[in-house]
């Protein structure tokens, strides 16, 4: 039983075995470290036969994850050195990155409107849940 359990509701994790790169919009070069372990888009099993975790939201989802966790990103600078990135930034900045991600790379609204929408429901739990851990972000290596 703990088994079918598990198969419905755990959702699997992926962790980076190098650094990732993504230029945003506004230009500017983020990198989320190696050894990083996210879950995607955090979509419950159930719904997996109509969003797959590793479809369309998972480049939102990474970047999502990590910004929610340390509540900043690593950015890239022209001249190579790494240096903290959104600091100022909250949490519905955070989800309204996601969903711009999202429209940059699939493209498709309604999706990407839907997966905001479910982050302005519940996201605030996870985010509260990080900031009262207040874990340190480790400046990577390039």
């Amino acid at each position: 039983m703990q088994k079918i359990v598990a198969s419905i509701f755990e959702v699997r994790k992926w962790v980076l075995t190098e650094n990732w790169y993504y230029e945003l919009s506004d230009g500017s070069m983020i990198l989320i470290p190696k050894g990083f372990e996210f879950d995607g888009a955090s979509i419950p099993r159930p719904l997996w036969a109509l969003l797959s975790p590793t479809g369309l939201l998972l480049i939102p989802g990474l970047v999502h994850d990590y910004a929610y966790m340390y509540a900043q990103l690593w950015q890239v600078t022209s001249n190579k050195v790494v240096e903290p990135y959104g600091q100022d930034k909250n949490r519905k900045d955070w989800d309204k990155l996601f969903r711009s991600m999202g429209q940059e790379i699939n493209g498709f609204s309604f999706v990407n409107f839907i997966s905001w929408f479910a982050l302005w429901l519940g996201g605030w739990l996870v985010w509260r849940g990080h900031r009262k851990a207040n874990k340190t972000p480790t400046k990577p290596l390039l």
